[in-house]
């Protein structure tokens, strides 16, 4: 090989990186509809809701973490939406307007020793009634917690015993998380 075809291909090398960054604003996860009891308030005063174990599964939108050349995972929580079925409408009319304050907390994959990790606490603003909660995130970096592109959290919360529904209802949970990944090739194969 000539002197400036090797300065060449060493040039050329040096400015190729073996590492790749994948990143998406928004992967999405809407776990399929949760179903709860009617709540029958008795004290007047605001209600513990059912807590709720909800599995999201994220796999499709995340590339495996735990793959050989994987560096730098980052999952960020960023929202949380969540819409009620009409049967769930309260006395204005409002499919989410009972939900008073809302908390979610992630557990830790099985097996592991880390401990639950509350990423949402929602207290409805004075006067609202949404039609459907959307709750920013607190950017949490999920990558602990997710086993095999799942995400479990439990969601739990208080409603207003005036606006409670009396019959079982439904409720579909999306969950949105910012994704940031760099896999080095080399590592890889």
């Amino acid at each position: 090989m000539r002197p400036t075809a090797l300065a060449a291909a060493a040039l050329l090398a040096a400015a190729c990186s073996p590492t790749a960054d994948f990143h998406a604003d928004r992967v999405c996860a809407t776990a399929p509809q949760q179903a709860f009891p009617g709540v029958q308030s008795s004290t007047g005063l605001p209600d513990t809701l059912p807590a709720q174990r909800v599995t999201f599964d994220m796999g499709s939108g995340i590339p495996d973490l735990h793959a050989k050349g994987v560096k730098d995972a980052k999952v960020l929580f960023r929202e949380l939406r969540l819409k009620a079925s009409d049967s769930s409408q309260g006395a204005n009319g409002s499919p989410t307007q009972f939900i008073q304050t809302l908390t979610v907390a992630l557990e830790p994959p099985p097996g592991s020793t880390l401990p639950s990790k509350q990423v949402l606490a929602y207290v409805r603003p004075a006067g609202a009634a949404p039609t459907e909660l959307v709750i920013p995130g607190d950017g949490t970096n999920l990558v602990d917690y997710l086993q095999a592109g799942q995400l479990t959290a439990v969601v739990s919360g208080q409603g207003d015993p005036g606006q409670l529904p009396r019959t079982p209802w439904t409720a579909a949970a999306t969950f949105c998380s910012e994704v940031d990944v760099t896999v080095d090739y080399l590592e890889a194969i």
